[in-house]
């Protein structure tokens, strides 16, 4: 059981990540863990996982996040048509890795009678004033119409398909079988996910929330009825879509359909939304 000791056991702050992390595995999913772990290793542990927890002060956090306003991450292109090069962390990427330190402190508070959280006492990093945040991009259907016209990859044109016509996450689609659909009702049952960081087996999605059923409109149900007699576990899976490929045919196809948006997979969900508000469905439905 994890209970709060009387006195705190003086260590560093890499120890009591590790203790971190080895308590969320339990809770959290194994790419939130992993996603936690990189931030912690990549970022943290370079600048201030050395000092003992007790000694952190303020100053360490502000120094922390000068580092990560400063950091330039390097890119090497393996393709020698792509140029090298690196750029900043955005600032929902320094947002995350700020939440990441200090949930460890939190539970350093908690479980090891640690005093105070530092970084809750500095506060995450904030939008500066007079940048504009970043626009939510999304394809109308006349755009999505053109783009997809585009794609000559047949397994490819279906899977931007079906994402842009149900507003399922990547991963969800990639883990979709032919028992998770009922072709009679015109349903689709999203009860897991595909995550190549969690290896080729599915796990649970994302929220709780996330377990729901949705209605396949026609051109769904006709482009999945192709699959309806594949022997495969999956129906689309990591096997069938290369997920650098699926960004990169993304990229062709805006170009060539002249759409002036940085368009990512996970924008496909933010069109399906926009297209419901477009043909008036209540907002609670969506």
């Amino acid at each position: 059981k994890n209970k709060k000791i009387d006195k705190f056991e003086k260590i560093s702050l890499d120890d009591l990540a590790n203790k971190y992390f080895e308590y969320v595995k339990a809770n959290l999913k194994p790419s939130s863990v992993q996603k936690n772990i990189d931030n912690y290793n990549c970022y943290i542990h370079p600048i201030i996982g050395f000092k003992n927890v007790t000694d952190l002060e303020n100053k360490d956090i502000l120094e922390l996040h000068k580092y990560l306003d400063n950091y330039q991450k390097v890119i090497k292109s393996k393709n020698a048509k792509r140029k090298s090069g690196s750029y900043a962390l955005s600032l929902r990427f320094k947002q995350s890795i700020h939440i990441t330190l200090n949930a460890i402190l939190n539970f350093g508070c908690k479980y090891y009678n640690l005093e105070k959280n530092v970084a809750k006492i500095v506060g995450n990093f904030k939008n500066v004033k007079g940048v504009a945040k970043n626009e939510l991009n999304f394809l109308t259907i006349s755009e999505f119409e053109h783009f997809i016209n585009y794609e000559k990859n047949e397994i490819y044109k279906d899977f931007f398909l079906i994402l842009f016509y149900t507003g399922m996450r990547r991963g969800e689609l990639l883990a979709l079988t032919i028992k998770d659909i009922d072709f009679d009702k015109n349903e689709l049952y999203i009860n897991k996910s595909l995550n190549p960081k969690n290896g080729k087996e599915a796990t649970v999605p994302k929220t709780n929330k996330s377990n729901r059923k949705i209605k396949m409109l026609n051109i769904v149900k006709n482009t999945l009825l192709k699959y309806k007699n594949t022997q495969k576990k999956y129906i689309f899976g990591l096997e069938n879509i290369k997920l650098t490929t699926l960004q990169k045919k993304c990229d062709n196809n805006c170009k060539f359909a002249g759409i002036e948006k940085n368009i990512r997979i996970h924008d496909f969900r933010h069109s399906f939304a926009s297209m419901c508000i477009f043909k008036g469905v209540p907002i609670e439905i969506i």
